[in-house]
């Protein structure tokens, strides 16, 4: 990115620091870094005092657990500075956040506040105070505008390792929903968000044995955020993973998926109402006008639809999907008939998705189908049974993932209440 003016929050050391280095290499941009303690920006200085960061490097001073210190409604503060110094920017990199943590139920509550204070209402008064300074930049034209959270693949529901104490972990989900939240809120006004993992880096906070570099990290999470757009607040959040091998020193590779914890975590009982599966409408249904009766049948019988497209897959696409029937004699024949046309990929959910769902559809062989049923209705064949629907829960949710990594959508279902007790 170039031309950006970019306020990185926590800049006088580790990740923060290497923000505002790697960002100063690109001489169009202004770059803001904050700090909280005074003695602790040498670095700071010294890259200030870089002939070519000459007019580029601003430092304001900073406390996010002082809300006179942030907000633009109070002085002094931070907020007006930067206002006085740039005007309105475009970038805000919230770096800020505590670590540490014993087991819960040991845990004191004076600590657990603290941790709270830290990463998640810290970071509220930093977009409390600075997220003006984006709206203001959001009437440009042409410019997006993009606030980006530091959070922890700790916060996610559904890939946390619990390497972290307890409460950080609780406090980085509350960080996570509030990214959410705060997309939600900022669509409107042109500004995207992103909730961005940085990995285990070698930091103060990350300590020695960490193996990723500050230098990796942020270059990887700098790719992240080029990319970053405003697309539906489910699908513009991102994490940055790095896929590693098993040495320390390996070369690591960026890479950019949805994060986990911005979907719905999955279904801790397989008879929970909002259980999911997914059901794929072969290419014979498509062109046989069922595409409609079908759907009618699984909203008639109470379920939510969350995701739906028409999606013409590769051979590629169809071998991850059918990965379990490789070594059969008829795979082969399989892939070529399913890529031959378009299918329609849906997301059902609701109470017993996966059983009910494969109810529905009918025996593998339609002959064997009861009445009643789609197969057992419309087909005939084997090689031709309409249609296709997860048979486990975790199956269900690798096949989620695979035809909709862009995520599904999350909405009222007000039918709901006339459905469930």
């Amino acid at each position: 990115m170039s031309g950006a003016r970019c306020l990185i929050v926590g800049a006088n050391r580790g990740i923060g620091l290497e923000f505002v280095k790697q960002l100063l290499r690109k001489s169009e941009n202004r770059v803001i870094g904050t700090y909280r303690d005074p003695s602790t920006i040498d670095e700071l200085n010294k890259l200030s005092e870089v002939p070519s960061n000459e007019g580029r490097l601003s430092l304001v001073r900073l406390d996010m657990n002082n809300e006179q210190s942030c907000k633009a409604s109070r002085a002094p503060d931070a907020a007006g500075q930067v206002r006085t110094e740039v005007g309105a920017i475009d970038i805000l990199i919230v770096n800020a956040g505590a670590n540490g943590g014993k087991s819960l139920l040991t845990e004191e509550i004076s600590n657990v506040t603290r941790l709270f204070d830290n990463n998640i209402l810290g970071p509220l008064r930093l977009c409390q105070a600075f997220v003006p300074l984006l709206q203001d930049r959001s009437t440009a034209k042409d410019i997006l505008p993009k606030l980006v959270l530091l959070s922890s693949e700790s916060g996610s529901l559904t890939v946390s390792k619990h390497g972290r104490g307890p409460a950080y972990a609780i406090s980085k989900a509350g960080l996570n929903m509030m990214g959410r939240k705060l997309a939600h809120e900022l669509e409107p006004s042109g500004i995207a968000v992103g909730l961005l993992h940085p990995g285990w880096v070698q930091t103060d906070m990350g300590g020695p044995n960490a193996i990723i570099t500050p230098e990796h990290s942020v270059h990887g999470m700098l790719q992240v955020i080029e990319k970053l757009d405003l697309v539906s607040f489910l699908t513009a959040l991102f994490i940055s993973t790095f896929f590693l091998t098993t040495t320390r020193h390996s070369e690591l590779v960026p890479a950019v998926q949805p994060l986990e914890t911005l979907r719905p975590p999955p279904p801790l009982l397989k008879m929970s109402n909002q259980e999911r599966s997914y059901i794929m409408v072969k290419p014979d249904g498509v062109q046989r006008a069922l595409v409609g009766e079908i759907i009618s049948r699984f909203e008639k019988r109470g379920f939510k639809i969350i995701a739906l497209k028409l999606v013409h897959a590769s051979k590629e696409h169809l071998e991850k999907h059918y990965a379990d029937l490789k070594g059969k004699p008829f795979f082969p024949g399989l892939i070529k008939y399913m890529a031959s046309g378009p299918v329609v990929a849906i997301v059902i959910e609701g109470l017993d998705a996966v059983k009910t769902g494969r109810s529905m559809l009918g025996a593998t062989n339609p002959l064997a189908s009861g009445p009643g049923t789609i197969r057992g209705d419309y087909a005939l064949a084997v090689g031709r049974n309409i249609c296709h629907g997860s048979d486990s829960v975790e199956n269900a949710l690798k096949e989620i993932d695979l035809w909709f990594p862009e995520g599904i959508v999350q909405y009222t279902d007000d039918k709901a209440t006339w459905i469930f007790e």
